[in-house]
């Protein structure tokens, strides 16, 4: 017969595969018989949090600090709820005090660092991880913290130094080992490179602005593509050869992962190198082009509420595609769906569908994405692949930002020096996007008054 402890331990692993209505059930269950064990209300508490459910993730960890106050696995816990309720501020003062009492206890620092850094406050993370570097405690965890600090605030050079952490720390994935040097930036000519991807979709095609300079260091290059983007950097230079698999790595003399390219090549002072001239392929254009012509008197806004569901802090630079409801709205305006994915229901469940027209149900890959993104006037997303994708074909964005957002796209402009297309809406504060949507049909109001059918030819920054 299970036990309350053979409930917790099936719950916690259940958590950790993903599975979290399972662990909640678990979780339950466990609570059923040991209610006064607060490390269980602790976790059901972060589990709850996860799931969105944010009052009765508060109820729950209040229930285990009233029975353990001063547990340290409950007070993280506690920290934790917070900083996925946006209330990073005070989760910070929680993870500092945990770490006065243990210095060297490099989870609690790197949480602390996260949290810092989505109040702005990069600068704090740099001295505490050069501290804690200095004391020997650095991990590569630590490390790339204090390369999201750097890339925030436009150092490069050290950023991509500790960027190069990232594997080790566990941030990213690459295929199956090479047998063949890493490339550290030693001359190319006459030499075969293998390129192979680390990082997300949105990363493949920002460090794609790399590869003309490899190109014309003249060396022979072979790109690994993953499927979604294998027929877009198909077309992308004829010099280029994109494979979807290499049986033996040895016939090169050099790998690189995507990701350390900026690393191995340099960041000028002046900026990055410009985005990737794309292709869209042309067995894509016909249906999309044919969607341009049946709307060719409304101004054409793709849009995309979420990315990738199983990336952890998915969450924070997500809404709901109801958000874009007020858009619908203008006259003059048609809204299409660039989403593809496994929130696809999700335009139905609003009642959003009957609103736009869903481009997204009908691509195969990313070529198809561009085809779409190629014939809209304007793109209107949070920061998923979508962006990346529309900014490279030079297609103006309006990017939906939280609080904490991406490096690439820095602190506080409203310009993205690595996508000149792009025109940044900020949350004013964590959790804010209710006051982005606002600012963000401002804008269009704005755009489409006394403008033509087609709108202006310059998109105006909000």
């Amino acid at each position: 017969m299970a036990t309350g402890d053979t409930f917790f331990r099936k719950a916690v692993r259940a958590q950790l595969r993903g599975d979290l209505a399972r662990a909640g059930e678990l979780y339950r269950r466990a609570l059923e018989v040991h209610p006064q064990r607060a490390d269980i209300w602790a976790n059901f508490a972060l589990l709850v949090a996860q799931s969105g459910e944010l009052d009765d993730a508060f109820e729950a960890i209040q229930r285990a600090r009233s029975l353990a106050p001063d547990d340290a696995g409950v007070r993280e816990r506690f920290a934790a709820v917070l900083s996925r309720a946006g209330r990073c501020a005070e989760a910070v003062e929680v993870w500092r005090a945990l770490l006065a009492e243990d210095p060297r206890n490099t989870r609690t620092l790197c949480a602390l660092c996260g949290d810092l850094s989505a109040i702005g406050l990069h600068g704090d993370v740099i001295e505490l991880i050069d501290d804690a570097q200095a004391g020997g405690i650095a991990d590569a965890r630590c490390k790339l913290q204090r390369a999201f600090a750097y890339l925030m605030t436009g150092d490069y050079a050290k950023g991509f130094a500790d960027f190069e952490f990232r594997l080790e720390a566990g941030h990213g994935a690459l295929p199956k080992a090479m047998p063949v040097p890493h490339w550290a930036g030693e001359p190319l000519a006459g030499k075969r490179l293998l390129i192979y991807p680390d990082q997300g979709l949105g990363d493949d095609l920002s460090m794609a602005r790399f590869l003309p300079e490899l190109i014309r260091a003249d060396a022979s290059v072979t790109l690994l593509a993953r499927p979604p983007l294998r027929r877009l950097f198909g077309s992308f230079d004829p010099r280029l050869a994109v494979a979807a698999s290499v049986e033996d790595a040895r016939c090169f003399d050099f790998t690189v992962a995507a990701g350390s390219l900026p690393h191995c090549l340099g960041v000028a002072e002046t900026g990055p190198p410009p985005p990737a001239k794309l292709n869209v392929p042309a067995e894509a254009r016909p249906a999309f082009e044919t969607v341009a012509m049946r709307y060719s008197k409304k101004l054409r806004i793709g849009f995309c509420w979420t990315g990738n569901l199983t990336w952890p802090a998915n969450y924070r630079r997500s809404v709901s595609p109801d958000m874009f409801r007020p858009l619908s709205a203008f006259d003059g305006v048609q809204l299409f769906s660039l989403y593809k994915g496994d929130d696809q229901k999700a335009l139905a469940r609003t009642g959003m569908l009957e609103h736009v027209v869903d481009l997204g149900s009908q691509f195969d890959d990313l070529a198809d994405t561009a085809a779409a993104i190629e014939v809209m006037d304007l793109v209107i997303t949070t920061d998923t692949v979508i962006p990346h994708l529309a900014a490279t074909l030079d297609t103006p964005v309006w990017l939906l930002l939280s609080y904490e957002s991406f490096w690439m796209y820095g602190q506080f402009s409203e310009r993205a020096p690595w996508y000149p297309s792009l025109t940044l809406f900020r949350q004013h504060s964590p959790g804010d996007w209710q006051g982005v949507m606002q600012r963000v049909t401002d804008a269009l109001s704005e755009l489409l008054h006394g403008a033509g059918p087609r709108g202006p030819s310059v998109i105006p920054m909000p």
